[in-house]
């Protein structure tokens, strides 16, 4: 831009902030009504919402008789779903000979081994006076299970992905043809001296000295696939082109350290598997590794506390992109990324393609699994979870997010369904398949510029005390951040890439949703002002600053006064942080029926049990604050919570959070806002659930030695 240019712009700025000052006053008379109306409607909710919190005749009483009947079904209940101890049967392991010579032949994986290899090289390689530490080796066969389930992949060809002409799947989206992501290894050899696939050498050059290469190789994403092919096609892809991570970080109530991966040298000096290193150790004692890396001297960063209201500057809602162009200067193969990654979005002033890609299956699949990928992502889906698994790992998505962003100050806060379900007890809704969360662009800027690319590996809380009995157990969760290649645009062009960034499960593909808000040129919402006059040039970017509005590239405003301060609450028992107006914001949203309508699909909310309970009897029955009802007269929660073990544990594992909840939402005026502090001191957080590997272990009693052995037959 020249300088004129900029002395012309500066001019439009100044006539356009004058015309709004000059109209200010009829700006308040135009939307005087939209304001009363709001504020009508704002009571309106608020009685509503006391009545949807109340507390409930008999409500004490019915609780004292729930946690009675607990102690008394006692053994009756599964052990995995209240144990949450520290099980040095899950913590150890020893490779014997056989085993460690299935183990090296093969690629199976088994997150205790990758981990204590982890923790035990960064003790002896400590943070202090050791900056330049990087991680020698990574393969993603040591992170992700990617063992191979249909035998038949070491026979397949890339013709075979086509689809015949005559079936209907190809007018679906995302249908992607077999030579855009598929090369057949017979083709390696002659692709090698290609220019097209220059970029692939190394990877060429990797399966050919290989002694265990699949018939087939995938360089991208496939598109839209059948059932078949979902898992196996994400498995090739990460074992043999999925770029290596730029960085390593351990996450822990008591720590947080990062820690970069080597890029430099050989692709395949680099892409070891850890068995064939020098790390390698055939016994593992997690518990013990972590309890040793805890007490070394100064081997972390310190955790900070929450604060309780979290104050925001509308100067993080402006995008940093154009003067990060200008004077950002590399230090590190992350800073480059970054940096690249932006000078690409500024030179695509248009979506090109879609940046993150899911399960998808054809829909024909999809109607007769009942299952839908759009919630996986492809890379990393195993297959679909059923409703522990599922409940479990979403749990510790969260769970791992919200410590993490804690962990590196980050500042984040629950959005969209997630702050639907959180408004109604601080809990995911049990149909949830993914969630939603929102950040300022400039802390969008910092997640991208320090974590993407980067592992996630959440540790747990509370399992480094020396008296082993109370500690709890170690999480195995690993977590990949991946921030979209377009984030200097700001509006919704194309609709393909909403979405900023995902915290993706590696364990399943289950991710959350990360967008950032920003002040941009999107049309102002006419909810905040009545639009007298249309902006010079469509230039709404100016009247987005005055009334300081800031959008998702997915068209959702919101005005910083409805954000600012951020509340401290509990969302899946840890803390988290919701928009101060947060009432406001989900009105305009979801409008007012979905914060008092206690009835969605084939879910009731239960008010005693403060709990979405399965109650397709009761569809689309209007129902005021009280007991839920079979047709008999029975009273649904008392035969739910004497029939069905996993709700009744379900419900006493959750009560405090439950009734902490309750309580803030009882206590909204800033009069009150005192007690609901202490009432969030008084709580702890903790794990509701158990996170993948720890539920596989506990409920399927999962044993790595024998399913090593029975693979190798």
């Amino acid at each position: 831009m020249t300088e004129m240019q900029i002395v012309k712009k500066k001019k439009h700025v100044m006539i356009a902030l004058t015309m709004v000052a000059l109209f200010g006053l009829i700006f308040r008379v135009g939307t005087l009504n939209n304001y009363e109306n709001a504020k009508y409607y704002s009571k309106h909710l608020r009685s509503q919402q006391l009545v949807v919190f109340a507390d409930l005749p008999e409500e004490d009483r019915f609780h004292d008789s729930i946690n009675e009947l607990f102690s008394l079904k006692g053994e009756q209940i599964p052990s995995y779903l209240t144990n949450f101890k520290s099980d040095d049967r899950i913590n150890q392991l020893i490779l014997d000979s056989e085993a460690l010579r299935i183990y090296k032949e093969r690629p199976h994986f088994d997150p205790r081994i990758t981990l204590s290899i982890l923790i035990r090289y960064l003790i002896s390689n400590p943070s202090e006076g050791n900056e330049d530490v990087q991680i020698p080796y990574f393969n993603w066969n040591d992170y992700v299970d990617l063992s191979q389930n249909d035998k038949r992949v070491n026979s397949w060809k890339c013709s075979q992905f086509e689809i015949d002409e005559s079936f209907t799947v190809k007018k679906e989206g995302y249908y992607k043809s077999p030579e855009e992501y598929c090369i057949d290894n017979d083709d390696i050899a002659n692709l090698i001296e290609n220019e097209k696939y220059k970029k692939f050498l190394p990877n060429f050059k990797l399966i050919q000295q290989s002694k265990s290469a699949s018939s087939v190789h995938i360089t991208n994403s496939p598109g839209r696939q059948k059932m078949e092919y979902r898992a196996q096609f994400g498995k090739l892809y990460l074992n043999e082109f999925m770029p290596i991570p730029f960085a390593i970080t351990l996450i822990h109530d008591e720590f947080v350290r990062t820690v970069p991966i080597k890029q430099d040298g050989e692709l395949d000096s680099i892409k070891k598997r850890l068995v064939n290193t020098e790390l390698f150790t055939s016994s593992v004692n997690v518990q013990d590794d972590l309890v040793e890396f805890v007490n070394s001297t100064n081997p972390m960063k310190p955790v900070s506390s929450l604060r309780f209201s979290k104050d925001l500057d509308f100067s993080q809602f402006i995008d940093p992109s154009a003067e990060l162009l200008a004077h950002f200067r590399p230090q590190s193969h992350q800073d480059q990324n970054y940096i690249d990654s932006l000078r690409y979005s500024n030179s695509n002033p248009k979506d090109s393609y879609k940046y993150f890609d899911e399960a998808h299956i054809f829909s024909v699949e999809e109607q007769k699994l009942k299952f839908d990928g759009s919630h996986y992502d492809w890379r990393f889906f195993n297959s679909f979870l059923l409703e522990d698994f599922k409940a479990a790992s979403l749990h510790s998505l969260m769970s791992a997010w919200l410590a993490f962003t804690r962990r590196v100050e980050l500042t984040s806060w629950i959005a969209h369904g997630s702050l639907l379900s959180w408004y109604w007890n601080g809990m995911a809704f049990p149909w949830d398949a993914d969630f939603d969360v929102q950040m300022p662009i400039t802390e969008l800027h910092r997640l991208a510029r320090e974590f993407n690319q980067t592992l996630i590996i959440d540790l747990g809380r509370n399992n480094t005390s020396p008296n082993v009995e109370e500690n709890e157990e170690i999480r195995y969760g690993r977590y990949f951040i991946d921030v979209s290649s377009s984030i200097t645009h700001r509006t919704k062009e194309n609709g393909d890439n909403v979405i900023d960034a995902r915290f993706i499960d590696i364990d399943t593909g289950l991710y959350i949703d990360i967008t950032a808000l920003a002040v941009s040129n999107s049309p102002t919402p006419q909810r905040y002002y009545k639009q007298l006059f249309k902006p010079k040039n469509d230039d709404y970017e100016i009247v987005n600053k005055v009334l300081k509005v800031a959008n998702c590239r997915n068209g959702h405003f919101l005005k910083f006064d409805d954000l600012n301060p951020l509340r401290l609450t509990t969302f899946e028992g840890q803390f988290g942080y919701v928009p101060n107006n947060f009432g406001t914001v989900l009105e305009d949203e979801y409008r007012q029926p979905a914060l008092v309508n206690a009835h969605h699909a084939d879910f009731s909310f239960s008010f005693y049990l403060r709990t979405w309970i399965f109650d397709p009897l009761n569809k689309n029955k209007q129902l005021k604050p009280g007991w839920l009802r079979s047709k008999d007269g029975r009273i649904i929660e008392q035969d739910m919570i004497k029939q069905n073990s996993k709700q009744l544990v379900n419900y006493v594992q959750a009560q405090d959070f439950l009734k902490i909840h309750q309580f803030q939402m009882q206590n909204l005026d800033k009069s009150q806002s005192s007690e609901v502090e202490n009432s969030l001191n008084s709580i702890v957080p903790r794990y509701l659930k158990h996170d993948y590997y720890n539920l596989k272990f506990k409920r399927n009693r999962y044993n790595f030695l024998q399913k090593l052995k029975k693979n190798s037959i």
